[in-house]
């Protein structure tokens, strides 16, 4: 995976409150951190150290602190430099429509998570969208990985106007993941 995605988790930290920042920087090992602050933010990293990244956050976190840390993540790529242009160009063209922008981010995926399955659109229904992960290594099959990515994907309504939520389907012994996204119509006018 790109180190670009492993910096946007470290940077969200902040936002879940100095203690628990702190306490989940410490957990993460001196030699993970090292290796994700020295690459380049578009170079390819190991799925390893996002493990392990969520793995110290897992230690500190519960499952809404997991899920939170997923969308304050997505929240700091939609401002980031390399990613700004990406979120205002599908925002504009699709009218603020979530299922277009996680459509695009779907597209998105393999030049950011290789080794990590591929990410599919099953589904496309008026305020909802299912999505298919897979094969998804063993590596990544422990609720550590998966919240911060239902936090991210349940962050994408909003980034829209809209008030969404996410969930997912999953088991460590299942190869194939499913997250569900569904959010609220906008208010007629």
């Amino acid at each position: 995976m790109r180190a670009l995605h492993l910096r946007m988790l470290l940077d969200a930290l902040p936002a879940l409150g100095p203690e628990p920042a702190h306490e989940v920087m410490a957990r993460i090992p001196a030699p993970t951190l090292a290796r994700i602050r020295r690459a380049g933010r578009l170079a390819w990293l190991p799925v390893r150290l996002l493990v392990e990244t969520c793995e110290a956050a897992a230690a500190v976190l519960d499952e809404e602190g997991l899920r939170r840390w997923g969308g304050v993540a997505l929240q700091a790529a939609a401002g980031a430099p390399l990613t700004r242009a990406f979120f205002l160009a599908v925002l504009g063209r699709e009218r603020h429509d979530p299922a277009a922008l996680l459509s695009s981010l779907v597209k998105a995926w393999p030049l950011l998570y290789a080794g990590c399955g591929d990410l599919l659109v099953m589904e496309r229904a008026p305020g909802a969208l299912r999505l298919l992960q897979g094969p998804t290594p063993p590596a990544l099959r422990r609720s550590a990985t998966v919240l911060p990515l239902v936090g991210a994907l349940g962050a994408v309504p909003a980034h829209c106007g809209l008030a969404g939520r996410a969930d997912a389907a999953w088991s460590p012994d299942v190869e194939w993941f499913e997250y569900r996204i569904s959010w609220a119509p906008p208010p007629r006018t």
